[in-house]
């Protein structure tokens, strides 16, 4: 693009015997009709800042919108090669830290409005300790696990490394869950806090750039014997300025005739506007939040048209501002002549949101593919990067022309190029369980999938499998195993990538406890198996673009009397 870029210019200065055309301008003005050939709309604009802070010797790899690469090795002013047109979305990401540094950027995102964009900032400081994974450390009540349960819920981190964390916690012996969450920042976890009333659960979670949060739930209405009588999906913001929670927000509306919407999911963009999905009555259901107006907008809106039920929704987005959700529907009709209404088939849709939402559309097996009465997509996963490209997961159970049945793992792609999305791809296949799939996403559009595989039909064996997606040829590669011996029995994988390619994945293995492995994203290769204690399951992890990353999982602690349940969490700096 930038080759065809200069030859272009050059064409324009040969025909115009202009000596002192291709230059660069002399203040950085915008290229007002040097690359449209016309002015106004078919102009150009530079996006830049300056950097400060960079240690002598060192660089940082910068990206705008996921591409478009810039090294730098000193402080002060930077320009992207790749001018934008006004009106186009650009999104600053650091691709690689330099050692010992972390660099943040500010304003690092917004719309080109027919002016230069020079005011992003990239100041890069010392991380002032060690690198790589620090020591684990409670972040949660201890609770007595003779009367009381307790459960990591869900985790996100941001570009700076403040994260949110969440958990469910009983608040009385009674078996009343409750919403809780401590915050990250400044190097240090807080205070637990109650987010929800008591009959709080499902918590999902979303950090900012500024490191505001969103956080969405469910929140029960419970009658005097501590029974649901109905619910509600509420949602909180996390302000980091004050280090306060906003009041709750009711985000579902009522229905008389099911008032119980569950399955939360939340994701924020960059300008700090959210989107929430979940499942109510059937459909999946989603509504925006306006950071401008700090209010979600006056209706909600149907995203699914299922004939029966729908499954697991969930939302992300990119650094353009467009969210994506996907979920699972049936796709089949209820039968009355058949036992149980015969199948269900379902199967994977998505939907894309900016300003408005885009048509329904199915990315997994049409009904047609699905042969069996209990062929069925489960368990969707997706991650987006800067750029836009998407990446779903889920599990799939198909039966074959021969009635043989087949497990599994199947993915789908949006591409942001073209704005389509692949057909669905089947990246592992086993003949018994492959189950819990997940999808990561780096900067350059690299993907990393992983899953449990039983071993064996009604065995205990099961084993971390994987697979990457390359770029390079538009494909998966073959699977690998990740854990350390493929004979054990693992649980509870969690996966996450960061900008660069570096892929981490946590494990929970009988007799072993936690294990973690990273994947390098310059030389390709899976590093050792590391222990971390203490061992934990309902394991969670996230990782920003930049590096940092955040694991928590509940804990069974053994050394007061009686026992307790606790969340536990684990950061990596970069």
């Amino acid at each position: 693009m930038k080759t065809e870029r200069v030859k272009f210019s050059l064409a324009m200065c040969t025909a115009m015997l202009v000596a002192a055309c291709g230059g660069g301008g002399g203040g950085g003005g915008g290229t007002s009709g040097g690359v449209g050939g016309n002015g106004g709309g078919g102009s150009s604009y530079t996006v830049g800042g300056a950097l400060s802070g960079l240690a002598a010797g060192q660089s940082v790899v910068l990206r705008n919108n996921g591409g478009d690469s810039l090294t730098r090795s000193v402080n002060g002013a930077f320009t992207f090669a790749t001018a934008l047109t006004s009106g186009s979305a650009y999104a600053v990401t650091v691709f690689g830290n330099p050692a010992g540094q972390t660099c943040t950027v500010g304003n690092r995102s917004g719309t080109v409005a027919a002016t230069n964009v020079s005011n992003i900032a990239v100041s890069c400081a010392n991380t002032g300790g060690a690198t790589g994974w620090g020591s684990a450390v409670r972040i949660s009540n201890a609770r007595s696990f003779l009367d009381f349960d307790l459960f990591a819920s869900a985790v996100d981190v941001n570009e700076t490394g403040v994260a949110v964390a969440l958990w469910q916690e009983e608040s009385t012996s009674s078996g009343v869950d409750r919403l809780w969450a401590n915050v990250y920042r400044a190097g240090a976890w807080g205070t637990p806090t109650a987010v929800g009333d008591p009959g709080s659960l499902e918590g999902s979670v979303s950090v900012m750039p500024n490191g505001d949060a969103i956080v969405v739930y469910m929140q029960q209405t419970l009658d005097a014997f501590n029974f649901s009588t109905s619910q509600r999906i509420h949602a909180k913001r996390y302000q980091y300025s004050s280090n306060t929670w906003s009041a709750a927000a009711q985000v579902s509306v009522d229905s008389a005739t099911d008032p119980y919407p569950m399955e939360p999911s939340v994701a924020t963009d960059t300008l700090g506007n959210a989107v929430a999905v979940w499942n109510h009555g059937g459909q999946v259901w989603g509504r925006p939040y306006d950071q401008a107006s700090a209010t979600w907008s006056a209706s909600v809106t149907q995203l699914s048209a299922s004939p029966r039920s729908v499954y697991t929704p969930k939302i992300a987005a990119d650094a353009s501002n467009v969210f994506t959700a996907i979920w699972i529907e049936d796709s089949a009709a209820f039968d009355p002549s058949r036992s149980a209404g015969g199948p269900n088939k379902p199967t994977t849709y998505a939907r894309r949101y900016s300003a408005g939402w885009g048509a329904r559309q199915r990315i997994g097996w049409a009904s047609t593919d699905l042969l069996g009465d209990f062929d069925s997509a489960a368990r969707p996963w997706l991650d987006v990067n800067d750029a836009g490209a998407v990446f779903v997961v889920w599990e799939q159970q198909r039966t074959l022309a021969n009635a043989s049945l087949q497990m599994e793992v199947d993915a789908a792609r949006f591409n942001p190029a073209t704005g389509l999305w692949s057909g669905p791809e089947i990246i592992a296949i086993h003949n018994t369980y492959l189950s819990w799939p997940q999808v990561a996403v780096d900067g350059s559009g690299r993907a990393v999938a992983i899953w449990n595989r039983t071993e064996t039909l009604g065995g205990s064996v099961t084993s971390v499998r994987g697979s990457r997606f390359s770029t390079a040829t538009g494909t998966w590669g073959a699977q690998e195993l990740i854990d350390q011996t493929g004979t054990g029995s693992v649980s509870d994988a969690a996966l996450a990538i960061d900008g660069a390619g570096n892929a981490e994945v946590a494990w929970n293995e009988v007799g072993k406890g936690v294990i973690e492995r990273r994947l390098d994203g310059v030389t390709g290769t899976w590093g050792s198996w590391n222990p971390r204690t203490p061992g934990a399951v309902d394991l969670r992890l996230k990782m920003s673009d930049a590096g940092h990353a955040v694991l928590i999982g509940q804990i069974l602690n053994t050394s007061p009397i009686p026992w307790t349940r606790e969340v536990w969490a684990w950061v990596y700096t970069p």
